[in-house]
C-alpha cells in the first residue's frame, strides 16, 4: 500500500503587541500577524470578521487576542497583545477678542509647531487665501465658542488644542452730559463730579485741565464752554460733555460823595 505523508504542519504565524487610539478605525489583527500564517484559523476571545479577527476599540475590550490554526498534522497559536492610547486634551487656551476687532489666526495662539492639523468648531473659521491651518477668526464674522486644532501622533492617536474665543464690547463710560453755571469769582470745581450715569474714573478732559480725571475748573484762569470727558479701553471708547458758563459778577460802582 502506499502511505501519504503529510508534512502540512500548521502555522499561526507570529505573536506581535500592537498600540491603537482608543478612536482609531477598526483593523484585522490577523494583517498584525508576523511570518505567514494560515487562513480560516478561530481568534480567543472571539472576534468578528472569521479569521481577520476585526478589532474595533469602540466595541472591544483590550486584551491578548490568540489565533490558532490546526490540521491533522497539529495544533499552533499566536498572539497580539493590543494596547489602546487615549487621545491627549490640552489645556484650553482662552482668547478674548473685541467684537469690531481684527481677523487673528488661532494657529498662532496655541503654540504649536505642526501645519498638519485641521480644525472644527462651533463653526466654520474664515476662507481666506492662507493656509488651513491658519485657523483665521474674524470676530464680525466667526461665531464665540470653543475651536479645536488635532493633529495625530505616532499611534493614529488624536492630540487636541482646544482654543475658547469670547468676544468682547467696549465697556467704557464717560457717564452723561452735564451743565455748570459758575461765578467768576467761586472756587475751582471738578467737572467730573457734574457728570452722572456713574462714569469712569480713567478717563481724560478735553480741552486738558487739571486733576487729572477729576477735572480741575478755575473760573479765574480757565473760559466757558464745552468740556469733554474721554474714556477708552481696549475695545473702543466713549465720550460726555460738560457745558461750563461763567457769570461776570459787576461789583457795584463805588460813588464818591
Amino acid at each position: 500500500g502506499v502511505v501519504n505523508v503529510n508534512n502540512n504542519t500548521p502555522s499561526a504565524g507570529s505573536s506581535n503587541s500592537i498600540t491603537i487610539c482608543s478612536s482609531s478605525d477598526a483593523i484585522n489583527l490577523f494583517d498584525q500577524l508576523g511570518g505567514v500564517p494560515d487562513v480560516n484559523g478561530t481568534w480567543s476571545p472571539l472576534l468578528s470578521g472569521g479569521y481577520f479577527g476585526v478589532f474595533d476599540p469602540a466595541i472591544n475590550a483590550v486584551n491578548d487576542f490568540s489565533y490558532t490554526v490546526s490540521n491533522e498534522c497539529g495544533t499552533s497559536s499566536a498572539t497580539i497583545n493590543v494596547h489602546l492610547f487615549e487621545p491627549t486634551f490640552n489645556t484650553t487656551t482662552m482668547v478674548e477678542l473685541c467684537s469690531d476687532g481684527i481677523s487673528i489666526d488661532l494657529y498662532g495662539e496655541i503654540g504649536v509647531n505642526n501645519p498638519n492639523g485641521e480644525w472644527s468648531g462651533v463653526g466654520p473659521l474664515y476662507e481666506s487665501p492662507a493656509p488651513d491651518y491658519f485657523g483665521l477668526f474674524n470676530p464680525q464674522e466667526q461665531l464665540a465658542g470653543i475651536y479645536n486644532y488635532t493633529v495625530y501622533d505616532a499611534n493614529g492617536c488624536e492630540i487636541v488644542y482646544p482654543v475658547d474665543v469670547s468676544l468682547i464690547n467696549s465697556q467704557a463710560n464717560a457717564g452723561i452730559d452735564g451743565v455748570v453755571e459758575i461765578c467768576q469769582d467761586d472756587d475751582s470745581i471738578n467737572l467730573f463730579d457734574y457728570l452722572s450715569g456713574n462714569p469712569d474714573q480713567n478717563g481724560s478732559w478735553n480741552p486738558s485741565l487739571n486733576g487729572g480725571y477729576l477735572g480741575q475748573f478755575n473760573p479765574l484762569s480757565n473760559v466757558s464752554g464745552n468740556y469733554t470727558y474721554i474714556v477708552q479701553d481696549e475695545c473702543g471708547a466713549d465720550d460726555s460733555e460738560v457745558l461750563i458758563n461763567i457769570t461776570t459778577v459787576n461789583p457795584p460802582s463805588i460813588i464818591l460823595d
